[in-house]
């Protein structure tokens, strides 16, 4: 596989995840408004592997 594949499909799984997590977020909130500060704590948490992961699968600051 050339590194241009595996970087596009590890894109894709990243964008996949976040766009499942969304989907699970606001389904979750939508049924449980009262647990928002609980789901803060885990959507930050969320945010920061999300940013590391997409960092790292593209390359960082060196990316062209």
């Amino acid at each position: 596989m050339e590194v241009e594949e595996w970087l596009f499909s590890r894109f894709l799984l990243l964008m996949g995840a976040a766009c499942f997590f969304s989907l699970a977020s606001l389904a979750f909130l939508w049924l449980n408004a009262r647990a928002a500060t609980s789901f803060v704590t885990i959507q930050i948490i969320w945010d920061i592997l999300f940013i590391t992961a997409l960092l790292l699968v593209t390359g960082g600051i060196d990316s062209p």
